[in-house]
């Protein structure tokens, strides 16, 4: 069977209908029936057409199997009233005149609701190649027994989001604490290599100046210079560990 399918959206179009009509049409194209779909340049919901689509008044592809007649239209952001129903009467034109020429043969004529003005045009079109039109209407409100178990899962839903926004506070604290733990780590670490540093600067320093090998210096011909070089290098070194010490930071 030849299907001719007119829809105002149409995929990449983040819109229900347009997904609904390209699941009804892969479907139909799987079973063997050749598919035709009407429809706009993607602009839906900001009202911009793609660089690929501007001035052109139709453009022909290939989805899936699917053949897909896109006609331009006067594309508006998808809110307000007036300038929405351009939009829409503008396909119904283009539609009518670029997009039924194209068909070909049809054995049916499809029409996704909404909008008003794309079923009007399918209903001319197929009005005009004497074939069976079909309106796809959606339910707008689904049935009580329905509705009142959505109305629970809704309810569901927001307090596992409730409960996972409180897991997720929990987890954070323990993330906060864990780095808090590690900071503190870090600091004693780097509190005792500062200590040590401290420490071993007087020796080095003692080291240094008895290392200078200078021809006058009453220590090379003392005795007892040695002994007291090692007396003075240890003395400096105790010194500021028993006042770290006397401070509590090591």
């Amino acid at each position: 069977m030849r299907i001719a399918y007119v829809c105002h959206y149409f995929v990449p179009e983040p819109a229900a209908p347009a997904a609904r009509v390209h699941e009804f049409a892969r479907a139909w194209v799987r079973a063997g029936h050749a598919v035709s779909v009407v429809t706009t340049f993607p602009n839906h919901p900001l009202g911009q057409i793609p660089a690929a689509y501007r001035g052109r008044w139709w453009a022909t592809e290939c989805l899936d199997g699917i053949r897909v007649l896109r006609c331009w239209l006067f594309a508006v952001p998808n809110r307000g009233i007036g300038r929405r129903g351009l939009d829409h009467l503008s396909f119904m034109l283009t539609a009518l005149a670029f997009g039924s020429p194209r068909l070909g043969q049809v054995d049916i004529v499809v029409a996704s609701s909404p909008t008003l003005f794309s079923a009007l045009a399918a209903w001319l079109i197929a009005r005009w190649r004497r074939v069976p039109f079909v309106l796809e209407v959606r339910q707008a409100a689904a049935p009580e027994p329905i509705a009142a178990r959505l109305k629970a899962v809704r309810q569901d839903i927001a307090s596992l989001n409730d409960y996972e926004a409180h897991l997720a506070n929990k987890v954070q604290f323990l993330l906060d604490a864990v780095l808090g733990f590690i900071t503190i780590s870090q600091n004693d670490i780097f509190k005792l290599l500062t200590v040590w540093s401290i420490v071993g600067i007087p020796p080095t320093l003692v080291a240094g100046i008895y290392g200078m090998n200078f021809k006058v210096m009453p220590e090379l011909n003392w005795a007892l210079g040695y002994p007291f070089g090692w007396a003075m290098i240890l003395i400096s070194a105790l010194i500021p560990l028993a006042w770290f010490k006397w401070k509590g930071w090591v």
